[in-house]
């Protein structure tokens, strides 16, 4: 079911302050390289004196790695910034952020810079909107944080460079204040705002997940608002919600990593991996890919997956492959002892069969960012 928002509410807000793969488990890191077959190009663990987790990885031009998370010592989580070499052998460098901060999501910048976002301050009720940028070295640049009160929680789940034609324009964030989406835009150099924008659709909780630049310039979000999935896009300048509609593919879905890509015809489609939950006995889970019109407003096809009878909880993660239009996915699967996966499905959105990552311990993995 589809539903059209009709008028958004947008707020302004101004309080700022000063194809790889990886998999995760809650003791130790895991990093896994293939090439587009699926042949393993290495399988690398970290494991600190302490507790670590992974959430995103991108990889340099020169084939080196960048990766963030958290790592927890003595019970206090701090953000996690490394850079290994392009055999996922040994650590360049690492970074270690303040105390109570969690880092969600990193991307290599056009200056080989790095940006990550997450959140900060973090108590059992509020955290802070945080955004920092952090150079080739290591070396940490500038960070903000966004807090609308003491009491809320403000998170950044993904964060993207922003283009107008080959030229840099910024820093964009996505995530929630809240119960309302909270989209911020920085300035490269120093973290000064450019735009900071609340957003509304009138429902107890929604939440921004992923954004992605259109080829036009502006911004495709997708997150969730209750149950439902949410998908729209703002302009540029970020003061207009241009479009914006919800679908209810199942019962319970979210969206959780949208891109723009092309179908089998050529034509501009906007992907969308997520979450849906049916409404049958034990409530599964199952991941969702869904293509959509460059104008959100049709379905051109959406697939839920499983694979030797073992659902696949959501897909984290997407990608398009150019050559071929193939999509590629990662997630979190299901199961009593789940082990991350990584899958492929046709230009149609049809299976190509899937991979698991079994770590050297056999616990439990997730798989979070292909890149």
């Amino acid at each position: 079911m589809k539903k059209t928002f009709t008028k958004p509410i947008v707020s302004t807000t101004s309080n700022i302050r000063s194809m790889r793969l990886l998999f995760l488990t809650a003791l130790f890191i895991l990093i896994v390289a293939t090439d587009a077959s699926a042949q393993l190009y290495f399988r690398r663990h970290y494991q600190p004196n302490t507790t670590s987790q992974l959430y995103a990885s991108k990889q340099f031009s020169d084939g080196t790695y960048a990766v963030t998370g958290l790592q927890v010592d003595a019970g206090t989580n701090y953000g996690l910034v490394m850079k290994y070499d392009q055999y996922g052998q040994n650590t360049v460098w690492d970074k270690i952020l303040v105390a109570n901060t969690n880092l969600l999501d990193i991307r290599i910048t056009q200056s080989t810079d790095l940006v990550v976002c997450g959140f900060s301050s973090e108590t059992s009720t509020a955290s802070n909107f945080l955004v920092s940028s952090i150079d080739s070295s290591g070396s940490e640049l500038w960070s903000k944080e966004y807090t609308n009160n003491s009491s809320t929680k403000a998170v950044a789940y993904e964060v993207i460079e922003s283009r107008n034609g080959s030229t840099t324009d910024g820093y964009v964030a996505c995530g929630v204040d809240g119960t309302d989406i909270l989209i911020t835009k920085l300035n490269t150099s120093n973290g000064a705002l450019l735009f900071s924008k609340k957003i509304s659709f009138g429902y107890n909780q929604q939440t921004a997940r992923s954004i992605y630049q259109a080829s036009d310039g502006g911004y495709l979000v997708t997150g969730e608002a209750d149950s439902n999935l949410i998908v729209f896009k703002i302009n540029r300048t970020g003061d207009t919600v241009l479009w914006a509609y919800e679908y209810n593919i199942y019962w319970m879905d979210a969206g959780y990593s949208i891109i723009e890509g092309v179908d089998v015809n050529n034509q501009p489609t906007i992907f969308i991996g997520g979450q849906a939950q049916k409404r049958t006995a034990g409530l599964p889970k199952y991941s969702l890919l869904m293509a959509l019109n460059s104008t959100g407003d049709t379905v051109k096809w959406n697939h839920s997956f499983t694979y030797s009878g073992s659902r696949i909880r959501n897909i984290l993660s997407i990608i398009q492959e150019n050559s071929s239009g193939k999509i590629w996915f990662c997630g979190e699967p299901g199961g009593s002892t789940p082990n991350g996966y990584y899958a492929a499905a046709d230009i149609n959105g049809l299976s190509n069969g899937y991979r698991n990552c079994v770590n050297a311990a056999n616990s439990p993995t997730l798989s979070r960012d292909i890149s």
